[in-house]
């Protein structure tokens, strides 16, 4: 241990003194600075280009770590096929709303042949008026219910849409 403190002053001695020679030349130096962007962002894994080199527009000249851009990627296909699996059977949907549209103008068809019937029987003194107020009774509640489905197939049509 002795031996080595005296080394390592003569090398701080050594490495203390100027033996650098000196400039011969002095001056400013211009460059063009050139601003190179990647597409993606990551780590580097490949550079492929010198300083100075001329680079024609569109060479690769190294690749970036995707794997960030990969999982991400997969993320948002995930979350896609979830909002999928979510969303009602649109066609299975519409066909429910179809048939209960059939369904009401068959009730209303038969509720307008009744409301005849009745008027008919009025006519003669054969019917009371409360059997006609107890059908247009009928057909406006048929005519609610058919506004309801059609703005349930609305609402569901914006929701789907989103």
């Amino acid at each position: 241990m002795n031996r080595i403190v005296p080394i390592i002053s003569l090398l701080l001695a050594i490495s203390c003194q100027k033996f650098a020679p000196k400039a011969d030349a002095y001056g400013n130096f211009e460059a063009e600075e050139r601003i190179v962007s990647a597409e993606a962002t990551g780590k580097i894994l490949t550079l492929n280009v010198e300083e100075g080199q001329d680079l024609k527009a569109g060479k690769q000249v190294g690749s970036i770590d995707s794997l960030q851009i990969a999982l991400k990627r997969e993320q948002l296909l995930a979350s896609i096929r979830a909002v999928v699996a979510k969303s009602p059977a649109i066609g299975a949907q519409l066909a429910v709303y179809e048939k209960q549209t059939a369904a009401v103008r068959q009730q209303l068809a038969t509720l307008d042949r009744e409301k005849r019937r009745v008027e008919n029987l009025l006519k003669n003194d054969a019917a009371t008026p409360k059997q006609l107020d107890d059908i247009n009774a009928q057909i406006e509640a048929a005519q609610r219910q058919m506004d309801v489905v059609g703005e349930q197939r609305t609402a569901s049509n914006a929701t789907l849409g989103v």
